[in-house]
């Protein structure tokens, strides 16, 4: 894929497409709104750690799904650079972007609108999109608050999904690989690494 067209897809994904999805969503599932319903301190770290479950949730089976042969042609866009960057977060079809970053991501909106506030959801909005760039950087770097957790999806554990093409599907935790053992190949490796 040349440049051009990464760039193309990147601002059609990121600056058409996503704000209009999420736009959609809010008209359809509005979250609370006012001050008289800001949640506590507590209340917003709970809505917040239950939406990243959801959306990490989502994301491992969505995102696995879509490697499978039957979908994985809408997929294989988002792997056509092993070496990431942040651009790859957004180098995507239309409908990989739509289904595997987009669903997952506004699922804890469609579960919960009731409950969720849209300060709430400003927030995971921002820590969403910071985390996706993040691990498509292509660069670990001393700082990365997530490279400091072992259960927490990193740019090193990311990175070898696309030069891989295999495993670690899962967006913020390790969990939901290890307990279907879709990291396997990616600790074998590190394991290997650390031998030589």
């Amino acid at each position: 894929m040349t440049v051009l067209k990464t760039y193309f897809s990147y601002f059609i994904n990121a600056f058409v497409l996503y704000p209009f999805q999420l736009y959609f969503a809010l008209w359809v599932f509005p979250p609370l709104a006012g001050v008289e319903n800001l949640p506590t301190f507590a209340g917003f770290v709970l809505q917040f750690l239950i939406m990243i479950l959801i959306e990490d949730f989502a994301s491992y089976w969505i995102h696995r799904m879509f490697h499978t042969p039957l979908l994985y042609k809408f997929h294989k866009q988002h792997h056509s650079q092993s070496d990431t960057t942040m651009v790859s977060a957004a180098n995507d079809h239309w409908i990989d972007y739509s289904v595997v970053v987009n669903v997952p991501f506004l699922s804890g909106l469609f579960l919960l609108h009731n409950y969720i506030h849209i300060a709430t959801l400003n927030v995971f909005l921002i820590f969403h999109v910071w985390i996706i760039m993040e691990v498509h950087c292509g660069y670990e770097s001393s700082w990365n608050f997530f490279a400091s957790f072992p259960f927490l999806v990193n740019t090193t554990y990311h990175s070898y999904h696309h030069t891989h093409n295999i495993g670690n599907y899962s967006a913020y935790l390790t969990i939901w690989d290890t307990l279907f053992k879709t990291n396997k190949d990616f600790y074998e490796y590190v394991k290997e690494k650390k031998e030589k």
